[in-house]
């Protein structure tokens, strides 16, 4: 299935590229037309004028005839030229963002797969003190397989969202009613992981039109992403109503820098790199698995915030990472995604 996405996407990007490609040799073939009708009026009466009169007096005339003609020509090029350039950047753009999330999907499903590879190898090179230790290296290395299928998951239910293979039911929702089931759902694993969890429930009467499994999945993603990266703090749940653009605003914010939203192209590059290295030091092996396992993976959630993104735009929303003070010890994260009102709201 993996394969079959990544060929489909390679075959989207270059799919945008051929296209691009057309569009860019037609509008240069356009302009190179657009200018040559110039001299082409007054040439092209200049050799039947020049095979019976031998001198330039006939020549002279066809230029001022034809004169008007070429003034209004190419004033009606100048909009098909404009729309063929702006389609070309549109497909431009497209492939460079299919590229881009193929390059950020790939990165994310490569980690736990690194995982899964450490821990194999620790069990192949005999590094395990006892039978004990074998079995809890078996259960990560499933426990991070695990995570892999999820990943896929996503991305299989994005990929077919985009291509209408399953429809959105866009329908009015209680705004109400959703922020309570987020809170049911989130309240016992912060209480858990001992952080604070503040949710804000708005009136009975707003309702946002979105899909309801779409609408859950995004608000469970920014919620439960601080509350497993985060050690301590506290994570709130806010909510405006915007009546100018007939918007609902919900806001999170939690105790972390910005910056651990955050995806550095240098970084990840490093990371690709280092992954395609194999590693046969047994010291090293285990420093690796042990690292891997002990820490939390940021795949599953680097991979959500993609989601959640591809998500709103489905439904016709945005997802927006607010400002915070910098360089403070009191900055923290604020990320807000807005949905539609209903036509009654």
């Amino acid at each position: 299935m993996l394969w079959n996405y990544l060929i489909v996407l390679s075959l989207g990007i270059l799919l945008g590229w051929r296209v691009s490609r057309f569009f860019a040799q037609l509008t240069t073939t356009l302009n190179s037309t657009d200018k040559t009708p110039n001299p082409s009026p007054s040439a092209s009466p200049a050799p039947s004028t020049l095979s019976s009169a031998s001198p330039s007096p006939s020549a002279s005339p066809p230029p001022t005839s034809s004169s008007p003609t070429t003034s209004v020509s190419p004033a009606p090029l100048a909009s098909p030229d404009l729309a063929l350039q702006l389609t070309a950047d549109m497909a431009h753009q497209l492939g460079q963002y299919k590229a881009g999330f193929l390059a950020r999907t790939s990165h994310e499903l490569r980690s736990p797969l690194n995982r899964v590879m450490s821990l194999q190898q620790l069990i192949l090179a005999d590094l395990c003190d006892d039978a004990e230790e074998e079995r809890e290296f078996t259960r990560q290395a499933y426990e991070a397989a695990q995570e892999l299928l999820k990943l896929l998951d996503q991305t299989t239910n994005i990929s077919k969202l985009s291509h209408g293979t399953i429809p959105l039911q866009m329908v009015p929702l209680s705004l109400l009613d959703m922020l309570a089931e987020l809170d049911m759902q989130t309240r016992l694993h912060a209480q858990n992981r001992n952080l604070r969890l503040s949710i804000d429930l708005p009136d009975d009467d707003i309702m946002v039109m979105a899909d309801l499994p779409c609408l859950r999945q995004v608000l469970i993603n920014l919620v439960t992403t601080p509350i497993y990266l985060m050690q301590e703090g506290k994570v709130t749940v806010t909510h405006t109503i915007d009546t100018a653009t007939k918007m609902a605003k919900i806001c999170i914010e939690d105790e972390r820098p910005a910056s651990s939203w955050s995806e550095p192209v240098d970084l990840l590059q490093t990371d690709l790199l280092q992954a395609d290295l194999p590693q046969t030091d047994p010291a090293q092996l285990e420093k690796q698995a042990n690292e891997q396992t002990n820490s939390p993976s940021s795949s599953v959630w680097g991979l959500s915030l993609i989601t959640t993104t591809q998500l709103m735009q489905l439904m016709h929303g945005t997802l927006d990472i607010l400002e915070t003070p910098v360089a403070t010890p009191e900055s923290k994260t604020r990320i807000q995604c807005s949905l539609p009102l209903t036509d009654g709201e």
